[in-house]
């Protein structure tokens, strides 16, 4: 498979410098099979609410989306500077329109036209942002041979920018004593080695982008528990599926499940996202992965919260191998475990806090996976004296895990594996999506009561 590359759209570098709060670029006919990546940065008119793009289009069909995880606002008057992809089944035509709402006074946008094996997938790797007065920015890589992409935005300097080493200026507007840059790491990426993408300019106040557009191989230690529907190809079982992603969102997202008289091995979280009221249970999908043997510490770092003390509840996490269609195999980590996994209770406080469950090596059941298989991520929960705290639960209370957030903040939901998972890139099509036997590879113990949603 081949690495991603740039370059710019039919008739050359297309690029809107406009001070408005909307703008065209040049139009031109997108060629087919090829993705098209658009990087803006958007001033503000300093009234202290955000500055906000609400929407990027073709003149004429087509879909253009922002990249997960990719809009960033920050400093006082919330600037944006953000990245937008079109799929190369949803091309339109004509010129792209930039739009923003009724607080952005300017706009810089360029479009560049990406060639990758991923480009219909959309599939996306790290993510990085920062705003202070460095004048670059570190990213590491998930995937190798993949490219990263810049944009940046500082409202109170104006100098003419000079690219730091490893960085391609591809372009920039210095304007009114403001400066945006938009730019490209000068090589592709090999997984886990950062790169550091930006100018050697002095700054004040600079807020940085940086994306990764993954390669062919993709490899992570971590998965995040987004909000993200699962890949298509999963469609056995029931409830809500999602994607368990190489990346993490960056919208915390509430989600209930209400407790029950205990003890139980078990209550399983929904999608609802009003506290209080249940919704359908939910679980994650990994992407398919490359054959790997599933053996060592799986530690989860969890955002959440109880409605009372007197709840008495902790979370669990349960990890399954699946076919590539979905279908469970196989129990990896077990959450109705007599093992602790170490949360404890969780805290009442609003808006939840973070949480750790621990599975040590000894508690995982060694699983191979083939090619093509996937991980199935579920979480629960558990009486609080199960978990390293005290207490049965109790009903009439609820509690909320929260999801699609940034790790080490409010909705971090992520799976650290001690194996690294890599995703399965067939050459001619996923396998079939076979059912095999369950195995049963440890004895299983009595289960008092189990509540499950789905």
């Amino acid at each position: 498979m081949a690495n991603v590359s740039y370059a710019n759209p039919p008739g050359g570098l297309n690029t809107l410098k406009v001070n408005a709060a909307s703008g065209s670029l040049t139009s031109f006919t997108p060629t087919s099979g090829k993705g098209y990546l658009i990087a803006i940065a958007a001033g503000t008119d300093g009234s202290g609410t955000a500055a906000s793009i609400t929407g990027v289009a073709w003149a004429s069909g087509g879909t253009i989306a922002v990249v997960p995880g990719c809009r960033f606002q920050a400093g006082a008057f919330s600037p944006e500077i953000s990245f937008w992809y079109c799929k190369p089944s949803q091309q339109g035509s004509g010129a792209i329109t930039v739009t923003g709402n009724a607080h952005v006074t300017s706009i810089v946008a360029t479009v560049l036209e990406i060639t990758s094996d991923n480009a219909e997938s959309g599939t996306f790797g790290a993510v990085a942002s920062s705003s202070a007065t460095a004048n670059t920015i570190s990213i590491t890589p998930i995937s190798t041979g993949g490219q990263c992409f810049y944009v940046s935005q500082d409202l109170n300097e104006g100098p003419t920018p000079t690219a730091a080493a490893a960085t391609t200026l591809i372009d920039n507007w210095t304007d009114n004593g403001q400066l945006r840059v938009i730019a490209a790491a000068n090589s592709t990426t090999t997984g886990g080695t950062a790169q550091t993408i930006g100018i050697t300019n002095t700054l004040t106040a600079n807020n940085q982008l940086a994306l990764e557009l993954a390669g062919p191989t993709i490899a992570s230690t971590k998965v995040h528990c987004t909000t993200t529907g699962a890949d298509s190809g999963v469609t056995a079982g029931s409830g809500t599926k999602r994607l368990a992603d190489w990346t993490a969102g960056a919208s915390s997202t509430l989600q209930n499940i209400n407790a029950v008289a205990g003890p139980t091995n078990g209550v399983q979280l929904t999608d609802s996202t009003t506290a209080g009221t249940n919704g359908t249970a939910e679980s994650w999908y990994t992407h398919q992965l490359a054959a790997v043997t599933i053996a060592g510490q799986i530690v989860a770092s969890l955002w959440g919260r109880e409605s009372a003390t007197t709840s008495n509840a902790a979370p669990v996490i349960g990890v399954e191998r699946c076919s590539a269609d979905g279908t469970v195999l196989s129990t990896i980590v077990d959450w109705t475990g007599a093992t602790s996994q170490g949360a404890t209770e969780f805290a009442t406080t609003a808006g939840g806090a973070t949480k750790t469950c621990t599975v040590a090596a000894a508690q995982v059941v060694d699983t191979t996976l083939s090619d093509g298989d996937r991980l199935r991520l579920t979480l629960w929960i558990r009486d609080a004296s199960t978990q390293g705290g005290a207490g049965t639960m109790a009903s009439g209370g609820n509690c909320q895990l929260y999801v699609n957030g940034p790790v080490g903040a409010a909705g971090q939901a992520q799976f650290a594996f001690t194996e690294t998972l890599t995703l399965f890139t067939p050459s001619a099509g996923p396998p079939p999506a076979v059912l095999r036997p369950r195995q049963e590879a440890t004895p299983r113990h009595h289960h008092r009561h189990r509540a499950s949603f789905g």
